[in-house]
């Protein structure tokens, strides 16, 4: 094996890791500005015009995140091999 391949392939893994790393990041930034909408719609329900506008007649005196079970994509082995 020529250096210059073991370079590629080398770049390849480093890439792979970084564009697996970018997703899980991005992933991890829609799960947290779902959960900060959630958290201004239930703040907001809490106030008395918040109760007129969600039709929420009782307010909400304690948040309970949505409940559900949600998991993390998990991220692609560095061993993926493309063809």
């Amino acid at each position: 094996m020529s250096p210059y391949t073991a370079t590629n392939q080398n770049r390849s893994r480093l890439s792979l890791k970084l564009a697996n790393f970018a997703y899980n990041l991005y992933v991890t930034y829609q799960k947290l500005a779902q959960y900060r909408e959630s958290v201004k719609r239930a703040e907001g329900a809490i106030g008395a015009e918040g109760a007129e506008e969600n039709n929420n007649p009782l307010p909400i005196t304690h948040y309970q995140p949505p409940t559900t079970n949600y998991q993390f994509p998990t991220p692609c082995s560095s061993r993926t091999t493309w063809i």
